[in-house]
C-alpha cells in the first residue's frame, strides 16, 4: 500500500512538474521571441498576471472597489484567493510570484486529492488518466497563472470527496471555502441538499449544505455593508461580458457552431468568405465517422495518428470555439455516457454545475468554467482508461493547444 501511494505521488509530481515547466517555457522563452506589434510578451512575473490576474492583484494590494456605473470593477472576483495571496505577499514577494505560487501549489494539491479519490472509487488506471487529462488540458494554463482554478479544484474536490465518504465536517469546511473562492462554488449547495434528500442521509447532510454556503453569504454580507448591494458581484458582471442575463445564450452558441462549420460569413449578402472551410469541416466529420467505425480493423498506431490529425485539423479550422464546444458539450456527453458508473455526488455536482454554465447568460469563458468541474475530468479519465489507444494522441493535441494558449496569454491576448 505504501509503495502504491509513493508511486502515485511520483506520477503526479512528474506530470505536474513537466506540464508546468512546459507552460513556463512557452510563456517566458517562446512568447517573447515571437512577439511583435501591440502584443509583446516580456520576461518576468507580470506575464502570469494578465486579465483576471490584474483584478486579483488590485484586490490583494488595494482591496475591493465598486460603483454601479456599468464600468469594470473588482467586486465580481471572490475573496479567498486574493486573501491567501496577500498573506504570502507579506513575506516580501511580489504579487506575480505569490499568486503563481499559491495557484500552482493548490493545483498540485487538487491533483493529489483527485488521484486518491478516483483510485479509491474506481481504479488506479482511471486515476492516472484523470491526472494526465487535468495537467495537459489546454485550460490547465489557469492552474499556473494568477487565477483561481487550482484553488477551486482543490477545495471543491476536498469537499466532494469528504461528502462522498460521509465525512460531513470536512465537506462543510471545504465547501465553505469553495463558495468563498468562486461564484460557481454555490453548486455544492443544491448538490448536497439533493443527495441529503434522495439518499436519506439525515440532518448532518442538510447542515453540510447550509454551512457550505457560508463563504458565499459572508461575501454577500460584505458587499451589502460596503457597497449597499449584497449582490454587487452579480451587478458588476455585465461590464465584463460574462453574464449579460440569466438564460441560455442561444445566439452565442449558434454563432459558435456556424463559425465552426462554415467559417466567417459575409452577413450583408449571406455568403461564405472561404467556401473551402465547409469542405474541410465535412471531410473531418467524415474522417471521424470512418475512424469510429473502422478503428478495430486498424493498427493502434495508425488509428492514433489519424485521430491526432483529425483533432488538430479541427482545432486549426475552428479555433477556440472547438475547445469551448468539447469542454461544455463533450463534458455533457461524458456525463450521459458514463451515467451508471459515476458516484452520485460526482454526477449530481456535474449536473448542477453544467446547468449553471448553460444558463449563465453568456458563452464567454464557459470552457474555463467547465474545466473547473472536477466531475468532467473524472469521467474523461475513466473513458481514457478504457480506450487508452486514444490517450496519447489526445494528450499530444492538448499539449499543442496548451502551448498556443500559454503564448497568447503571455502576450496579453484573450484565451478563455
Amino acid at each position: 500500500m505504501f509503495l502504491s501511494k509513493a508511486s502515485g505521488l511520483k506520477f503526479i509530481l512528474v506530470l505536474w512538474f513537466c506540464s508546468r515547466i512546459f507552460i513556463v517555457i512557452a510563456m517566458q522563452l517562446i512568447a517573447p521571441s515571437i512577439s511583435k506589434g501591440e502584443h509583446i510578451a516580456t520576461w518576468g512575473w507580470d506575464a502570469f498576471a494578465r486579465w483576471d490576474g490584474v483584478w486579483y492583484q488590485q484586490i490583494a494590494t488595494s482591496g475591493y472597489e465598486f460603483v454601479n456605473d456599468g464600468r469594470l470593477h473588482s467586486v465580481p472576483f471572490f475573496p479567498l484567493y486574493p486573501t491567501i495571496t496577500w498573506a504570502v505577499m507579506k513575506l516580501g514577494l511580489p504579487f506575480g510570484f505569490a499568486g503563481t505560487l499559491v495557484n500552482n501549489l493548490a493545483f498540485l494539491g487538487a491533483l493529489i486529492t483527485i488521484y486518491h479519490w478516483v483510485s479509491e472509487r474506481h481504479n488506479i488506471k482511471a486515476a492516472r488518466w484523470t491526472v494526465a487529462a487535468l495537467t495537459w488540458c489546454p485550460l490547465s494554463l489557469y492552474g499556473t497563472v494568477t487565477y483561481t482554478e487550482g484553488l477551486f479544484l482543490l477545495l471543491s474536490s476536498l469537499s466532494l470527496r469528504a461528502f462522498d465518504k460521509n465525512k460531513y465536517v470536512g465537506a462543510a469546511f471545504w465547501g465553505a471555502l469553495t463558495t468563498a473562492t468562486r461564484l460557481t462554488g454555490i453548486t455544492l449547495i443544491p448538490t448536497y441538499l439533493f443527495l441529503a434528500w434522495q439518499e436519506k442521509r439525515g440532518i448532518k447532510a442538510y447542515v453540510t449544505a447550509g454551512v457550505s454556503s457560508i463563504g458565499f453569504l459572508l461575501y454577500s454580507a460584505y458587499c451589502a455593508v460596503k457597497f449597499g448591494d449584497p449582490l454587487a458581484f452579480l451587478t458588476a458582471q455585465a461590464a465584463f461580458g460574462h453574464r449579460s442575463a440569466a438564460g441560455v445564450d442561444l445566439r452565442g452558441w449558434g454563432l459558435n457552431f456556424i463559425r465552426g462549420a462554415f467559417g466567417s460569413i459575409n452577413w450583408s449578402n449571406y455568403t461564405l468568405k472561404n467556401p473551402f472551410h465547409l469542405v474541410q469541416f465535412v471531410l473531418i466529420c467524415v474522417g471521424v465517422y470512418l475512424l469510429w467505425r473502422r478503428h478495430q480493423q486498424l493498427n493502434k498506431v495508425v488509428s492514433a495518428c489519424i485521430g491526432f490529425i483529425l483533432l488538430t485539423w479541427m482545432w486549426l479550422l475552428w479555433g477556440d470555439g472547438f475547445v469551448k464546444t468539447y469542454m461544455v458539450f463533450g463534458g455533457s456527453y461524458l456525463l450521459w455516457h458514463l451515467l451508471p458508473e459515476l458516484r452520485p455526488v460526482v454526477l449530481t455536482y456535474c449536473i448542477f454545475s453544467l446547468l449553471l454554465v448553460f444558463f449563465s447568460g453568456s458563452i464567454v469563458a464557459t470552457e474555463r468554467f467547465a474545466y473547473g468541474i472536477v466531475s468532467i475530468a473524472i469521467a474523461f479519465g475513466i473513458l481514457l482508461s478504457r480506450h487508452s489507444r486514444w490517450g496519447l494522441p489526445t494528450l499530444i493535441y492538448f499539449a499543442i493547444v496548451l502551448a498556443s494558449f500559454a503564448i497568447r496569454f503571455s502576450r496579453n491576448i484573450w484565451v478563455a
